[in-house]
């Protein structure tokens, strides 16, 4: 991932990580942004355990396709929502916009922590 939407967040990890704090990291597929052909469901990157989660990949450029991606990629996260709850602390990024509901929610419920990055 070499976009600026990947590197600010990589470089927060690779900071957590230097200072003795596990970071676990779940996003979507980069479908879009990897130069190699091959990529790995989950990756050790620097001590950050990084999940990758594959999504529907209709056609950004349409409204309806775009749409369809957000709510694919979202219910991905929703699917995966028991694994978010050995967390201490949750940071949610904007992307997709609805995606911040998660960990909202379970705020509301659990009282699990979160901090949510907007850019």
């Amino acid at each position: 991932e070499y976009v600026s939407s990947a590197t600010l967040p990589t470089q927060l990890a690779e900071d957590l990580i230097a200072n003795h704090i596990n970071v676990d990291v779940m996003c979507g597929w980069p479908y879009e942004y990897s130069n190699h052909k091959q990529v790995s469901k989950t990756e050790m990157h620097r001590g950050i355990r990084i999940r990758r989660l594959k999504y529907s990949r209709f056609n950004n450029k349409s409204k309806v396709g775009r749409i369809i991606n957000f709510f694919s990629l979202f219910s991905k996260f929703v699917i995966n929502i028991p694994k978010m709850l050995k967390y201490d602390q949750i940071l949610v990024y904007s992307n997709p916009p609805i995606l911040p509901l998660i960990p909202d929610v379970l705020h509301r419920l659990l009282k699990k922590k979160y901090s949510f990055v907007v850019y």
